[in-house]
């Protein structure tokens, strides 16, 4: 069963999953921008304690995304997430921290954050560690070898040999061309990020489009929608959806795991006959547990993804 996630101009999506792709099917379109109302969202989150949204708030105020810069608020939302064990907070902290950006610099405090981000299982900061221990181990060698250099006795002088008798040089030969490289995927997040992705035509709700405002968390991607609303039994349900796009790998394969918050509820006058998306209810508030996608890219312009079931 595979569902498959297209630009417009791509062949249409196939889901092998009927209640997901209604749930996809279904939503209205909106342009994509930073709107007030996503802002207050990541906002009343944050202010509750949700990481992810402490994270993208430090991001929108380091980069001034739909919010006046300031380095000092992005500090605090990223100390916030970090102090929740946030490792994208973290490895941020360790960059800022190093590099003396918004705060004084200071590489001991620095190390401190990339070490709990590496311990916490944060690829970049680990990768930032093992850089740092091969440029100490290199300069160190470097170090050794000068003063070797300046201790050792010098060499007597050899005796002049008389220089080689010419040789009859061959003509060169041309090379032969190396054969053309086969196209390479781009990093599959490039992938994701870049493109406006769209379900039987429609946009896509955990994905970067029309529907929804994406950011690049650390080794994640973490994607808020729009509000949406939909019919279920007797009640006409309003939600939103947090969707972290994660575990991606050189073949073009991630995962996706998503949940709904359901901000309103209201009678509606008859019952609803559409099938109801993977795990929305008719219940206010954060629906838990989860769900998940398995997704993988058959080419830059499409995706397929296999989801859980109800």
């Amino acid at each position: 069963m595979t569902t498959r996630v297209s630009l417009p101009s791509t062949p249409r999506l196939r889901l092998g999953i009927a209640t997901l792709a209604l749930a996809f099917a279904m939503h209205p379109v909106i342009a994509q921008d930073l709107s007030t109302s996503l802002l207050r969202i990541e906002q009343m989150q944050a202010q509750g304690g949700d990481v992810e949204s402490q994270f993208a708030l430090g991001a929108r105020y380091e980069d001034g995304n739909g919010v006046e810069k300031n380095l000092s608020e992005a500090i605090r939302w990223y100390t916030e997430a970090a102090n929740g064990g946030h490792t994208g907070a973290q490895f941020k902290l360790g960059q800022f921290h190093e590099q003396g950006i918004g705060v004084t610099r200071n590489p001991q405090r620095a190390r401190g954050w990339f070490e709990l981000a590496a311990t916490n299982g944060h690829h970049g900061a680990r990768e930032h560690l093992a850089a740092q221990e091969r440029a100490r181990v290199a300069e160190e060698a470097r170090a050794a070898q000068r003063a070797v250099a300046t201790t050792a006795p010098r060499p007597a002088p050899r005796p002049a040999t008389p220089p080689p008798a010419p040789r009859r040089e061959e003509p060169a030969r041309p090379a032969t061309p190396p054969p053309p490289a086969a196209p390479r995927m781009p990093d599959i997040r490039d992938v994701v990020m870049n493109s406006q992705w769209h379900t039987v035509g429609t946009p896509a709700l955990f994905l970067p489009s029309p529907a929804t405002s994406c950011l690049v968390s650390g080794e994640e991607v973490v994607c808020f929608s729009r509000e949406q609303t939909r019919g279920i039994e007797q009640q006409d349900v309003t939600y939103t959806a947090k969707a972290t796009l994660s575990d991606f790998d050189p073949e073009g394969r991630f995962r996706i795991n998503y949940i709904y918050n359901v901000v309103d509820l209201k009678r509606r006058d008859e019952p609803a006959t559409a099938p109801t998306p993977a795990g929305l209810r008719p219940e206010r508030g954060w629906l838990e547990p989860g769900r998940s996608l398995r997704c993988e890219a058959a080419s830059r312009t499409e995706l397929r993804c296999n989801g859980d079931t109800e």
